[in-house]
């Protein structure tokens, strides 16, 4: 059967084909929801965990209520403890301010009354009242401690009140004694505070007494340090003096600047007479004498006068006589004869002239640096004294500094200690007359009331606390439950588009299974052609990660197009672990896909399956290590892709995504990918990430295919389904799968044979 005869995959019999608004070219990857909560989803997931909390919770809480409650008495007393004292000498703001951290302070007291001291005294004092309390009890503050600790005995402040609550629940006839030993309480609570604050009252008055000898002490100490110090100066103002003291500084600053300035010049000057050359160059006035005496040379003068009066005779010579006249030549030959004496003489004359001149500048250098050196010293010697001079200056403008600096620090202090005594003798009489105020804490008598009308309360708090108990968890337990519950999270959360589902095996009857099958997979084989007009030809099967059933799919999607008269490749793309091959049980040699993509014919490679139009090209584990280096190759695309001349659809089975790259490779050469996830398996953020790295890789998503899907959240919800159970898991080198988990895979084959028979196109 060809691609013309097959029935059309939008014709079969009662099914519904899911609609979307576009092809796939219009497809555009949407922005999860992550704000929603599905209620009602978590409710049918965890009803169980539910029930199981919120039955023993409010079951216990009924039965106490039960049990306890109208049969006993409440007995209170209270505690108050005033926020503020009115002051009776002062009336200002500051003398009637609240306590400072009032909760605080009534959290402390709530924990004295059962510190040991308390209790010591109330236990003193109930010893030989013969309490049925205290019954078969040796130390009754240890009694006492415990019932605290237990809870029979609340002590708790109350919040926006100024009041300790003391509670004790007994039974009827014993309400009489949880009087007595709140009062007892009570009782000795304000006696043990009364004796603190009388006792605090005493050491403050000790203590401030203490603090005013001390500070009229320091008080007279401080004024005659303060004395010594003017003694010096007469003045306690020295600030004129160290003006006077800094404009001196200055100018000895300023005038050894000057000096440092001229010593600088000076060093500079002796520095360039003593780097001379002995040989040095004449100056320019000894170059001007030099000319000078060269030319007063008696006999430098006559043979320039000789060398003149020849040369007018020659030029007179050649206007009468030609130049071969014998005077002629004789004339030349003088000339030249007393130039060459002029030259001889000039070059004497010059190399004695400029050594005697040598010597004389020679002389005058030494002379100058003589005068520079005695300058030099002079000018060090009157810097030095400067120097010193200044130090000294600079030490007595300090000491000046020092001295005032700490004559108005004693003047600071010396007015500190004054406030402080000052504010030590306004304390002391404060406290004398305030010591009549009333006392912050007074206590109210227990009273005892019956425990009525609570039942229906203690049980609804009860249920209450069942149900936030139990649905707390629940929700705590759906919150951090990050896996795929039912296809619509895919959209809602992922943000990716759903091709189909495939119906969990548990929701049908196993005899149903193989028809239900064949229905889910010509609903996805529908839904991509309506998307693309039949023009996905290499489609890539992938997943996230491990366990989601792609290689299952791929086989049945194969299958699935084999069936529908189009010729169909399947590929095992998983070189690291193949599994095609072990769960269609091919032989050895009919693994070829690594001969393929080296150059070997398609012909020789490829595997057929029953003559159902279905062609495998599986692999082995050879080239596990260099995959992604495999299907990276030129001529790797350009072989994958010449397949699509030969079959109508090639179906290439990769490994998961987040796994390895290979599946990103494999999507570069095909028109499109499929990922695969599995409903209580795949987890939403690896989804997420995978779909995030494919579409970093340019590759493009066709949608997804939910596996294990529940019947009622079927895209055909009237149908059966089909899941797999399959993960992404390492298989010992050189086992096959079980015989049972191929037989699986093969069941499409079967079903659709049985659909082909009884439903001919």
């Amino acid at each position: 059967m060809n691609d013309n005869q097959a029935r059309p995959d939008y014709e079969f019999d009662n099914q519904q084909m899911v609609q979307y608004e576009g092809g796939a070219e219009s497809f555009q990857p949407t922005q999860p929801a992550e704000g929603g909560f599905d209620i009602v989803g978590m409710l049918k997931r965890r009803w169980l965990l539910i029930l199981l909390i919120l039955l023993p919770v409010s079951g216990g809480g009924l039965a106490a209520a039960l049990h306890f409650v109208g049969k006993q008495y409440k007995t209170q007393a209270a505690i108050e403890i005033a926020p503020i004292i009115p002051a009776i000498l002062y009336t200002d703001s500051d003398s009637e301010r609240p306590l400072p951290n009032y909760e605080a302070f009534k959290n402390t007291q709530a924990v004295m009354i059962s510190g040991d001291t308390v209790l010591n005294r109330v236990a003193d004092e109930l010893y030989d009242k013969g309490l049925r309390f205290f019954e078969g009890v040796t130390d009754y503050r240890m009694r006492l401690r415990e019932a605290i600790a237990n809870g029979d005995i609340v002590i708790q402040p109350q919040k926006n009140t100024n009041l300790i609550i003391l509670e004790m629940v007994s039974p009827a006839q014993y309400y009489r004694e949880s009087e007595k030993i709140l009062q007892t309480i009570v009782k000795s609570y304000k006696s043990y505070s009364d004796e603190s604050e009388q006792k605090g009252a005493n050491d403050k008055f000790v203590n401030l007494y203490d603090e005013q000898s001390k500070l009229e002490k320091d008080l007279n100490e401080q004024r005659e340090e303060i004395a010594k110090k003017i003694d010096e100066y007469g003045s306690s103002e020295l600030t004129a003096r160290q003006e006077m003291k800094f404009e001196q500084v200055a100018s000895l600053e300023k005038e050894k600047i000057t000096v440092s300035i001229r010593k600088m010049a000076l060093e500079s000057q002796i520095a360039l007479y003593r780097n001379d050359e002995p040989n040095e160059p004449l100056s320019y006035d000894l170059l001007s004498r030099k000319n000078a005496i060269i030319q007063s040379d008696p006999v430098i003068q006559a043979l320039i006068s000789d060398i003149l009066r020849y040369q007018e005779m020659v030029n007179t010579g050649q206007q009468n006589m030609v130049d071969t006249h014998p005077e002629m030549k004789r004339r030349r030959e003088m000339l030249q004869t007393l130039q060459n004496r002029y030259d001889e003489k000039l070059k004497e004359v010059t190399a004695q002239v400029e050594a005697n001149l040598q010597v004389e500048q020679s002389r005058a250098q030494k002379r100058k640096l003589a005068e520079l050196e005695n300058e030099l010293a002079q000018i060090t010697e009157y810097e030095n004294k400067l120097h010193n001079n200044i130090i000294e200056q600079d030490e007595a403008t300090i000491s000046l500094g020092r001295l005032q600096h700490e004559i108005n620090e004693a003047k600071e202090q010396l007015e500190i200690t004054k406030a402080q005594y000052k504010d030590v003798t306004q304390r002391i009489g404060e406290l004398t007359i305030e010591a009549k105020r009333p006392a912050r804490i007074s206590i109210e008598e227990p009273y005892s009331v019956p425990i009525e009308g609570k039942l229906k309360k203690i049980a609804a708090a009860s249920v209450f606390a069942g149900f936030a108990l139990s649905f707390g968890l629940a929700f705590l337990l759906e919150k951090a439950d990050k896996r795929l519950h039912a296809p619509d999270e895919m959209v809602r959360r992922v943000g990716v588009r759903i091709i189909g589902t495939t119906t969990c095996p548990r929701e049908i009857d196993r005899k149903l299974l193989g028809q239900q099958l064949v229905d889910d997979f010509q609903t996805i084989r529908a839904n991509l052609s309506l998307m693309s007009g039949d023009t996905h030809k290499i489609i890539v099967v992938s997943s996230a990660g491990k366990g989601d059933g792609k290689t299952t799919f791929s086989i049945n999607l194969a299958t699935s197009f084999a069936h529908a008269g189009q010729r169909t490749l399947l590929i095992d793309g998983d070189l690291r672990k193949p599994d095609i091959a072990y769960k269609l049980d091919l032989p050895e040699h009919n693994r070829g896909l690594q001969d393929y993509l080296f150059g070997a014919d398609i012909g020789k490679v490829l595997t057929s399956l029953n003559g159902d139009g279905l062609s495998i090209l599986a692999a082995d584990e050879r080239n596990a290590t260099d995959a992604a280096d495999l299907l990276s190759q030129k001529s790797t695309i350009q072989r994958i892709r010449d397949l699509a001349n030969h079959f109508d659809v090639v179906i290439i089975d990769t490994p998961p995504v987040l796994a390895f790259a290979d599946a990103l490779l494999w999507g570069k050469m095909a028109d499109g990918i499929v990922m695969v996830s599995f409903v209580g398996r795949t987890s939403h953020p690896e989804i997420r990430q995978a779909i995030e790295r494919i579409n970093l890789a340019g590759v493009r998503i066709l949608g997804t295919v939910v596996n294990n899907v529940k019947l009622h959240q079927n895209y055909r919800r009237y149908g059966y389904g089909y899941g797999y159970g399959y993960g992404y898991q390492q298989r010992p080198e050189g086992r096959r799968a079980p015989r049972k988990e191929r037989s699986d895979y093969l069941l499409l084959s079967h079903a659709a044979d049985k659909s082909d028979s009884e439903n001919p196109a």
